[in-house]
């Protein structure tokens, strides 16, 4: 059992306890009995708050499938001016963390 265990799982295991720990401990002080933020947040503004949640969320998955897969087909299967550019910059998204550039992008607009 204890050869499996080498040290990039034992590595991986700390570095995924020590992001799930802020998480676990945000997550547990939302429901303590110490203050009545659900009651309010429930009475308030929960329900808008989810609806508009999940409006974003499927309105993002849409456009970025949409947008996604019509820009893979035409670099896939067309060529036109700059587009070996395209494939490697279309890729270029997946090498930028993501912090960063919405970062970048609040700077920028």
């Amino acid at each position: 059992m204890f050869k499996s265990l080498n040290i990039w799982f034992i590595s991986s295991l700390l570095v995924s306890i020590s992001v799930l720990i802020p998480i676990v401990t945000v997550f547990y002080s939302f429901f303590e009995d110490t203050s009545n933020y659900f009651t309010i947040l429930k009475e308030t503004f929960l329900l808008e708050y989810i609806s508009n949640s999940l409006v974003l969320l499927i309105s993002v998955l849409v456009l970025t499938f949409i947008i996604g897969t019509l820009s893979a087909y035409l670099v896939s299967f067309y060529i036109f001016p700059l587009s070996n550019f395209f494939k490697w910059a279309l890729i270029l998204s997946f090498a930028v963390p993501p912090y960063i550039y919405a970062y970048s992008l609040t700077a920028f607009f």
